[in-house]
């Protein structure tokens, strides 16, 4: 295809651009609609909610903490601004609260795509990036992830890219405005939901002994402190949740040994097989 102008190039490219982006919102938007489309109570677990927000009630921090093992203090507290905006009493406004969660997660991942992804044409990155965040969604344990407002693993997952995302900028860039940022993200999470403590402690691990030679001071020191944080944490669970709890909770079902666990996980999570793999090899 060729051109007579510059002029044409230009507009042609930003109707393409537009075009682009409103596919962008249009499939975001779509997604949002089915998080809200019949938004009720399930029956269950979202007992907890008729408990406190839905009754103008704040969920209180800790209120989890030593129950069958559990140390989440900060769990489903995001809630609470339903509650301090007055607009608890609904089911649909505890749901529309997961659906700008879910678009809050978009958003971030979107920036975050650009950021790694600048050499690719700018058609593309918005393809790509649909086509990225649509299959998340859909994934088997993924779906459920958001079309049911107690599942705090939502909320982990918004949290979590947008750490990702300034970590990225801090470790590009090197300022500590992002890592700060990133750092308290990454304190949030801990606290929020349980098993995020081992996957920033991954992250510090396998940085400080495959990429120490790449890490300047500040750097070190950001690694370090996601350390610490891991292992405050650990220390933190052990004295008031596993010492304490006379249980385990097991979401259900028959408690597991660690390799019938491993086997079980390898087999229903196979996309995190392939992930351990990619990444060894990208280690090396």
């Amino acid at each position: 295809m060729t051109f007579s102008n510059p002029s044409e190039f230009l507009t042609r490219s930003k109707v393409k651009k537009a075009g682009a982006i409103a596919l962008l919102l249009i499939v975001t938007s779509v997604l949002a609609f089915f998080i809200l489309y019949n938004a009720n109570w399930v029956f269950g677990d979202d007992a907890g909610f008729l408990e406190y927000t839905a009754a103008g009630k704040y969920i209180p921090i800790g209120h989890t903490i030593g129950l069958d093992g559990r140390f989440n203090p900060l769990n489903l507290t995001e809630f609470n601004l339903l509650v301090l905006l007055g607009l608890y009493k609904s089911a649909f406004a505890h749901y529309f609260l997961v659906a700008v969660t879910f678009l809050l997660f978009a958003f971030f991942s979107w920036i975050f795509y650009k950021k790694i992804a600048g050499r690719i044409s700018t058609d593309h990155n918005y393809i790509y990036w649909i086509a990225t965040v649509t299959t998340i969604f859909l994934l088997t344990r993924m779906f459920p992830v958001f079309l049911n407002a107690i599942f705090p693993e939502r909320f982990v997952i918004v949290v979590l890219s947008l750490f990702i995302l300034l970590f990225y900028l801090f470790d590009v860039t090197g300022k500590w405005k992002f890592g700060a940022l990133a750092l308290i993200m990454s304190i949030y999470l801990t606290y929020y939901k349980e098993p995020v403590f081992l996957s920033l402690l991954t992250i510090a691990l396998s940085n400080f002994l495959f990429n120490h030679k790449n890490l300047d001071k500040n750097r070190r020191l950001f690694h370090f402190i996601l350390i610490i944080n891991s292992v405050l944490f650990a220390v933190l669970y052990f004295f008031f949740a596993l010492k304490t709890s006379i249980a385990t909770y097991t979401g259900g079902n028959e408690p597991t040994r660690w390799v019938e666990l491993a086997v079980k996980i390898s087999r229903s999570h196979k996309l995190l097989v392939l992930a351990l793999v990619l990444g060894l090899l990208r280690l090396y």
